[in-house]
């Protein structure tokens, strides 16, 4: 009984737990046999003593930040430049001053009017001058006709401008031959009073009207007109006292179209630049004849082209009157080496550029030539009957009998 009491007594007394020291008894550090306390069981400790579980904080980044930051600055100076721009469309601000005349069609729709002022250059968002015209309640006031307007003039005067009754503007309607050089289609429209020679040549030599094809123009002192070929031909409708730059953008704007974006493909297709496409065709369209023998005509100056040790020079006579009758004629100074660039009975291969303004039916010939064995063709003055051949013995034939019938 004594022995089981004396035992008892021993089982109350609590055992201490062991101690772990991070030291030595002595105060010198000693390695602890547990680096760092175990954290999932601290976590489960103070979950039961109802505290939060302890989670390591993560570190912030600032680079988060900067993006934002970054992004609202970027945001800021798009809207600033996006106010800039409507602004300057709407008050006319900061816009080339000079005046246009615009024809407004009957029964034209503000859509349709809207498109007229962006063509010609008094407007740059048409989407804008339409929702203007609408919140204003415009719509259906406009009056048709013709109207001069200014790109500086504001929203709020062109809506006045074209809800007025149309002045009565004396127009022109003639007719650019694809024949024709450059300089008879100046003298041509100062003939009609719509704008002097010297106006038009002025501005066709100094200034770009903003067509992505004026940088394929060739640009060579040898050249006497850097826009020759570039006159699409057609009927054209202008107005007594018309501005020069206004002149040269409606026969632009009709080149772009019927040039660079209806053959688009086929002259990507050619591998030829824009300039040696209209040069060809240039010569072709020189000659005067029936579209239908055009293709011909591009086989032979291929031909010739693709064999330049047996036929180095064209000798086109359309060439050499290019020469007396427009260079020499209209040129300032006389010069030799210009007219040898352009004569191909004296220049190797090609003309330095076009010597007219050649048309669709032109053009196309050069993009798309027949397949022949054709060297020579001879051209009848008075008919425009075209005559094939294939060796230089057949055309001298050909030219001496008709040399005789003449």
């Amino acid at each position: 009984m004594q022995e089981e009491k004396k035992n008892n007594s021993t089982a109350d007394i609590p055992i201490e737990p062991e101690q772990t020291f991070l030291f030595e008894p002595s105060g010198g550090e000693m390695e602890s046999s547990e680096p760092y306390a175990d954290l999932t069981e601290s976590a489960a400790l103070s979950a039961e003593e109802g505290q939060e579980p302890y989670t390591p904080k993560k570190k912030k980044h600032r680079f988060g930040g900067v993006i934002y930051v970054v992004s609202i600055v970027l945001f800021s100076v798009l809207l600033g430049v996006g106010i800039i721009m409507v602004g300057n469309d709407v008050f006319g601000m900061f816009k080339e001053d000079k005046n246009v005349q615009v024809n407004i069609p009957e029964g034209a729709s503000t859509a349709d009017i809207a498109n007229i002022l962006k063509g010609g250059g008094i407007i740059e968002h048409p989407w804008l001058f339409q929702v203007t015209s609408r919140l204003g309640h415009h719509d259906g006031t406009y009056q048709w006709g013709l109207f001069e307007l200014s790109p500086r003039m504001p929203y709020s005067e062109i809506i006045y401008a074209l809800q007025q009754i149309a002045p009565d503007i004396e127009t022109v309607t003639m007719n650019i031959s694809g024949s024709m050089s450059v300089v008879e289609i100046a003298n041509m429209l100062e003939s009609n009073k719509i704008c002097t020679s010297e106006e038009f040549l002025g501005s066709l030599q100094s200034e770009s009207h903003g067509f992505d094809f004026e940088r394929e123009m060739l640009v060579d002192r040898m050249k006497f007109q850097k826009t020759e070929g570039y006159m699409y031909p057609g009927n054209y409708t202008f107005f007594v006292g018309e501005n020069a730059d206004t002149v040269i953008e409606k026969i632009y704007q009709s080149f772009d179209q019927n040039v660079c974006q209806n053959l688009k493909e086929e002259l990507a297709e050619s591998n030829m630049s824009l300039e040696r496409v209209l040069t060809l065709a240039s010569l072709i369209e020189a000659e005067n004849v029936d579209p239908a023998e055009m293709p011909d005509m591009a086989s032979v100056l291929f031909n010739r082209m693709n064999n330049p040790m047996k036929y180095p020079r064209f000798e086109l006579k359309t060439t050499r009157n290019y020469v007396d009758q427009i260079i020499k004629r209209y040129s300032v100074i006389a010069n030799a080496e210009m007219c040898d660039a352009y004569d191909t009975f004296v220049c190797d291969g090609l003309p330095i550029g076009p010597i007219c303004n050649p048309g669709v039916d032109a053009i196309r010939a050069v993009l798309e030539p027949a397949q022949s064995n054709y060297y020579f063709y001879y051209v009848d003055p008075a008919t425009k009957a075209v005559q094939y051949m294939e060796t230089q013995d057949e055309y001298e034939r050909v030219v001496a009998a008709a040399d005789v019938v003449s």
